[in-house]
């Protein structure tokens, strides 16, 4: 440590920059469930869904700058100095196993804020495509597109801590709303089990999209439970879903990423594929066309809309997020 105070300022915080940004590592293989536990905070829950296993840590995701602010006063100031400066980005890694089960890993925070630069998620999919009578639970479809979306609601809400106690399984009210923003929401899918092949060239996105809704094709009655997933059809499944959610008909659902999120970029394989621009959308969303049931929307829920929407705006301008020239 001595040798390190001895070095110039401005080396000194290189380093402290280079500390603060350091990544884990991804775990290289589906976590343990012993290592895990179900989170009893999300949206699902109390009609249970059990597919989201978080991390046990007695103290989870620990920030990458507690360390470096309790070293001495000197050290702790310069840190302060850096993260003053830098924008925070978030690394998570989602292992996926068999289209279902969920282990988010944090792997980077620099600090714990409600206001993130870009939160980057590597989506990386294990085991085999989910079997079309699976894909169907007790409690209607299945599915990573309702898990992805209650960890992304929990997080919006919360940031990135462990499970909380005594709270209510399922609900949000009880809890201290942090109100997290991310300007740029990253969503890399990869294909990551080197033992699985992917189905033949006959068998599309549409053949694995029937599947995931528990529908047995008639002219191809092969189940794909043996192959594995190809990365660009949950990212295209999961860019439909969003885009379900964030129409007038589904507003309840969408609401939190109109206010609080920039943009969703979608990536495969590292290779940009998709943007959603937030902004854009919640400025040229007419909500006079057609409501959830496809018929025009009623003057006292349009007058609603309207204004939630500048309230919408006037939130994303103090988050600092495109408010698309309004």
């Amino acid at each position: 440590m001595s040798f390190l105070m001895r070095l110039p300022l401005e080396l000194r915080e290189q380093i402290i920059e280079l500390a603060l940004e350091a990544r884990h590592s991804p775990p290289s293989t589906i976590p343990s469930k012993s290592t895990r536990a179900f989170f009893r905070d999300v949206r699902g829950a109390e009609s249970g869904m059990r597919t989201i296993y978080h991390e046990k840590n007695t103290q989870h995701s620990p920030s990458n700058c507690l360390s470096l602010l309790l070293v001495n006063h000197q050290l702790s100031d310069e840190t302060q100095s850096v993260l003053s400066r830098m924008e925070t980005n978030y690394a998570l890694d989602i292992a996926v196993h068999d289209d279902l089960r969920f282990f988010p890993t944090w792997l980077s925070i620099p600090r714990i804020t409600n206001r993130v630069s870009t939160l980057h998620v590597d989506i990386r999919l294990f085991g085999h495509i989910i079997s079309a009578s699976r894909a169907m639970g007790q409690a209607g479809r299945s599915g990573f597109h309702w898990s992805f979306y209650s960890l992304l609601e929990r997080f919006l809400h919360y940031g990135p801590v462990g499970q909380k106690k005594g709270k209510p399984a399922g609900t949000y009210p009880g809890y201290e709303d942090r109100e997290m923003s991310v300007k740029t929401i990253v969503l890399d899918f990869q294909s990551a089990d080197p033992n699985l092949s992917f189905p033949p060239a006959e068998c599309g996105y549409h053949r694995w999209w029937n599947q995931h809704n528990g529908i047995r094709s008639r002219d191809n009655p092969r189940d794909l439970k043996i192959y594995k997933t190809r990365p660009e059809w949950p990212a295209e499944y999961l860019s439909n879903y969003i885009g379900v959610i964030l129409w007038f008909g589904m507003l309840d659902h969408g609401k939190p990423l109109y206010e609080r999120v920039g943009k969703i970029q979608i990536l495969i394989q590292g290779e940009f594929h998709r943007e959603i621009d937030l902004a854009r959308r919640l400025v040229e969303m007419d909500p006079a066309v057609l409501n959830r049931n496809g018929r025009p929307s009623d003057e006292e829920r349009v007058a609603e809309f309207q204004e939630w929407r500048q309230k919408a705006l006037a939130k994303r301008k103090e988050r600092g997020l495109p408010t698309a020239g309004v």
